[in-house]
């Protein structure tokens, strides 16, 4: 097993909103979503079969976690997340085996110091869309400073485009009752979905591939070209 790189986290000054909805959020997760947005996180999954040491941000509680660890038996992942009741939940998925080769940063990705270049690839499903852009540029430079030249970064998000104008009113509805009800509920600070790709591109990361699931999500895999 390849060995983890040493990290330093900040510990958040008070209990992140997401400790609240920690035990129900897979269930009112399938509710709103079916499983469209594990699908989504599993998009890449072959791809990132021969990454040895991993970096997730904002994992919650490890349902990705542990699909990779099985689709991958020899890698080595650090899992970066505020809220330790969700921590709580991922580490209860796991086995024995699989637990030792976790280590865990109690931390926002804002805040998180991590070593340069010491990753094959990030991975941040559904976080990008918590944070305004100013939010957005801060945890993208502090993946990026960990992430090696060549490396892989797998993007899953949600959009606000779609093919038909119908497409689009609907998945701007859909996407406002979502920070309406969670926003107040798990206290980020976004409050409407900002478009996170052209930060991503600035920054010297190419998209490989993008794969639509349905109107309203997206699985992105890019890599980072400069040195």
């Amino acid at each position: 097993m390849p060995q983890q790189p040493p990290t330093k986290g900040l510990r958040p000054t008070r209990s992140p909103g997401f400790d609240r909805v920690a035990p129900l959020y897979p269930r009112l997760e399938h509710l709103v979503h079916g499983q469209r947005l594990e699908r989504g996180r599993q998009a890449f999954l072959p791809e990132l079969e021969n990454c040895r040491n991993l970096l997730l941000l904002g994992e919650g509680n490890g349902r990705f976690l542990r699909a990779l660890l099985a689709q991958n038996p020899t890698c080595a992942v650090t899992v970066v997340e505020v809220s330790p009741r969700m921590i709580a939940h991922a580490r209860q998925r796991l086995s024995a085996a699989d637990a030792g080769r976790v280590s865990w940063i109690e931390a926002s990705a804002l805040e998180v110091e991590l070593p340069a270049e010491s990753f094959d690839a990030v991975v941040t499903h559904y976080l990008f869309d918590l944070f305004n852009p100013d939010g957005q540029a801060q945890m993208l430079a502090n993946g990026l400073r960990a992430l090696r030249a060549g490396g892989l970064w797998q993007d899953t998000e949600f959009r606000a485009d779609g093919p038909t104008r119908f497409a689009r009113l609907k998945n701007r509805l859909l996407l406002a009752a979502s920070y309406r009800f969670l926003g107040a509920l798990c206290d980020f600070p976004a409050r409407q979905l900002a478009d996170h790709r052209p930060l991503m591109h600035a920054a010297g990361l190419e998209l490989l591939e993008e794969r639509p699931l349905g109107h309203l999500l997206t699985a992105r895999l890019w890599q980072r070209t400069e040195a």
